[in-house]
C-alpha cells in the first residue's frame, strides 16, 4: 500500500457513531481537561518556586547572620585585645615612674622579658631629660617590652640598638641588624613594634 492508497482508504471511511450528547459535551470536557492540566503545572511551578525562594532566602538568612555573628566576635576579641595592650601599658607606666622617683634620672632603661623586669641604671643622675618611650618588640611569639628615653642603648635580641626620639615625637630604632621607624619605617619581618611616649 503506497501513500495515494492509504489517502483514499482514510477518505472512504466512516466517522464512528456517536449520540448527539457526546458532540455536545466533547468540547466542554476537552477544555475542562486542558484547564485542570494547566491548574496542575500553575500549581507544580509555584511550589517549586516558592521552594526556591524560601531556600533563596534560607541560605541568605544563614550567611547574613554568619558574618553578623563573626563581625560581632572579631569587634568583641578585638576590644579584649586592646583592653589587655591597654592594662599591660598603664602596668609599665606605673612602674616606670615608682622606679623613676626612687632614681631621678638615673634610669637608662626598665626591660619586660619573659624574666620579669630589670632595671637598667646609669651610675649618676646624668640620664638626658626627654619624654621616657614605651617600646614593645616581638620575634615570633616571645615578646620584650621595655622603657626607655632617646639616646640610650638598649639590647633587641642580641642585637644592640640605639633609641632615638625627632622632634615629631618618632621613634626610631638602630641597630646591625634592625632599623625601624614608628612614622612608616617597617621592621624586618621576623618583628613586630610598638612605640608609645609615655
Amino acid at each position: 500500500m503506497n501513500d495515494t492508497e492509504l489517502n483514499e482508504l482514510l477518505k472512504s471511511a466512516r466517522v464512528p457513531e456517536r449520540p448527539d450528547a457526546y458532540w455536545e459535551r466533547f468540547p466542554k470536557r476537552v477544555i475542562l481537561r486542558v484547564q485542570d492540566r494547566e491548574a496542575r503545572r500553575e500549581t507544580s511551578r509555584a511550589g517549586h518556586g516558592f521552594s526556591r525562594i524560601f531556600q533563596t532566602w534560607g541560605i541568605r538568612l544563614a550567611l547574613t547572620s554568619g558574618l553578623v555573628l563573626l563581625t560581632i566576635a572579631a569587634f568583641w576579641w578585638r576590644k579584649s585585645q586592646s583592653v589587655s595592650r591597654d592594662r599591660d601599658f598603664v602596668k609599665v607606666q606605673k612602674y616606670f615612674h615608682e622606679i623613676d622617683t626612687l632614681f631621678p634620672r638615673q634610669v637608662r632603661a626598665i626591660v619586660f622579658d619573659g624574666h620579669g623586669a630589670r632595671m637598667l641604671l646609669a651610675e649618676k643622675p646624668n640620664v638626658p631629660d626627654s619624654p621616657p618611650v614605651y617600646l614593645k618588640i616581638c620575634n615570633g611569639k616571645s615578646c620584650q617590652e621595655l622603657v626607655t628615653f632617646s639616646g640610650q642603648r638598649v639590647e633587641v635580641n642580641n642585637d644592640l640598638c640605639e633609641v632615638l626620639i625627632t622632634r615629631q615625637d618618632e621613634v626610631i630604632i638602630i641597630g646591625e641588624k634592625l632599623f625601624w621607624g614608628s612614622h612608616g619605617s617597617k621592621a624586618p619581618t621576623q618583628y613586630r613594634i610598638e612605640a608609645k611616649l609615655l
